[in-house]
Parts: C-alpha cells; sequence; structure tokens
C-alpha cells in the first residue's frame, strides 16, 4: 500500500473562468494559476500570482514558469519522493525497540520488581514477553513456521506473572533474545518489497484476520506490541527507585 499523489491525465487542465481576459485554469496537481491567452516565446505558460484568497498548496511560489512536460516530472518526483508503508513499519519497529528498550539495562538488579503493589508485569518478564510474542506472530502466524521460542510460552505467556527468578532464564540472555528476535524481523521486512506486504498470513487465528490477516498487519502488530507493555518498564523503574523513563 502506498500513499500517493492521485490525478486523472484525462482532466489534467480544465478551464474555470475568464477575469481580465485571461482564462484561469485548475490543475489536479498544483493550485489555481492565471494562464495568459499568448504564452510567452518558448511556448511556455506563465504562473502569475494568484488571486487573493487563494490557497496554496505547501508552498508560496509567486511567479514560476513550466509547461505540461514540468507538470508531468513535478508530478513523478513527488510520486517518488512519497514514503511508502514498507519505510513506515521499518521505522516503527526501529524506533519502537529503541525507546521500549532505553537503560533497560538497569533494570538487571531489579528485574522482578513488580510495578505495582498488587503486581504485575515486571521487567523480566515484559522482555520474554516480547519476544516471544513476536516470534509468534511473525514466524507463526505470518510465515507459518514453528515459534522458535515456544518452550517460553508458560513462563512468559501465562496466566500469571511470577515473581521467582529461578523460574526465567537469566536476564541478559532474555535482553540477548529480545533483540535478536526484533533484528530478525527488521532483517525480514528488508527482504520484501512493498507489494508482498498485501500477502495472506499463512496461519492467522481464525476470528483474528483483521489483526493478523496480512503480513502488513503481522509487522506492525510486532510494532505496536512493545508499545503497550512500555507503560509497565516505566512502573517497574519508578517502584524500583530508579530515575523515570522520560521518553
Amino acid at each position: 500500500m502506498t500513499w500517493r499523489l492521485q490525478f486523472r491525465t484525462d482532466n489534467l487542465w480544465r478551464p474555470s473562468r475568464r477575469w481580465n481576459g485571461e482564462i484561469g485554469y485548475q490543475t489536479n496537481l498544483l493550485p489555481a494559476f492565471r494562464l495568459p491567452r499568448n504564452n510567452d516565446a518558448n511556448g511556455h505558460l506563465t504562473w502569475r500570482e494568484p488571486r487573493p484568497g487563494t490557497v496554496w498548496n505547501a508552498c508560496r511560489l509567486k511567479f514560476a514558469t513550466l509547461n505540461v512536460g514540468s507538470v508531468l516530472r513535478y508530478a513523478a518526483r513527488l510520486l517518488e519522493e512519497t514514503m511508502q508503508s514498507i519505510d513506515l513499519i521499518r521505522d516503527n519497529l526501529t524506533k519502537s525497540q529503541d525507546r521500549v528498550l532505553a537503560r533497560v539495562e538497569d533494570m538487571r538488579e531489579h528485574c522482578t520488581v513488580f510495578p505495582t503493589p498488587k503486581g504485575g508485569s515486571h521487567t523480566l518478564w515484559v522482555l520474554g514477553h516480547l519476544a516471544y510474542i513476536e516470534a509468534l506472530v511473525v514466524r507463526g502466524f505470518m510465515l507459518g513456521e514453528p515459534n522458535p521460542l515456544a518452550e517460553w510460552e508458560d513462563v512468559f505467556d501465562g496466566a500469571d506473572v511470577s515473581g521467582d527468578i529461578s523460574r526465567y532464564p537469566p536476564f541478559d540472555q532474555v535482553l540477548a533474545t529480545c533483540r535478536e528476535v526484533r533484528e530478525s524481523t527488521v532483517a525480514l521486512l528488508d527482504s520484501l518489497s512493498e507489494d508482498s506486504l498485501d500477502q495472506s498470513s499463512a496461519n492467522a487465528p481464525a476470528g483474528f484476520e483483521d489483526m493478523f490477516g496480512t503480513y502488513r498487519l503481522c509487522l506492525q502488530y510486532a510494532a505496536d506490541h512493545w508499545y503497550m507493555h512500555r507503560g509497565q518498564l516505566a512502573d517497574a523503574r519508578r517502584a524500583a527507585g530508579l530515575t523515570r523513563m522520560w521518553f
């Protein structure tokens, strides 16, 4: 899916009205401008200052010289420069990792401190949970492969969050696995094209097609899921008496 400037070639120029002996034209690519009846010696159309009240799109050029070919080249450049959804997903994956894992090593000695007096998801559980779910969604739902972290299900995706550190793998191992899973996801995204994101997922769970039904949905969910748990990491940090996370 690509967000791009849309225009109709059969309606590129259309007369709007006359004033002061000139013909006003409206184009779907550029704002309204006044076109003299007689072009200049080079056959160019003169783009003059608009009437009061004319709204310009993103720019405030008063004078320019252009022809139809210039307009088409301008439109083509806009299309080339327009961000595609694959770029947005890549950016979300990168930034969610950077923001969620910011200074998380500070919690190594406090990794099972609960975020609230009534429990909740502590840092060690959140890190393992992020890795497990991302592997499940990308490898399992999207690609139809076995989850490489299937053995983590009971500990990191069970009904309860245990405060017994002996039940968990070491903090550094969990954190490293979390980062490795995200790096694998980004590398997979880099191997895909914009159009391939519309492929149907190989094994989306029944009833959740609107969440995991395509490659695009699975990859975007992977980024979103990290942000879902960032507040728990921030609260656990405060509960441990560390400086709060601002960004």
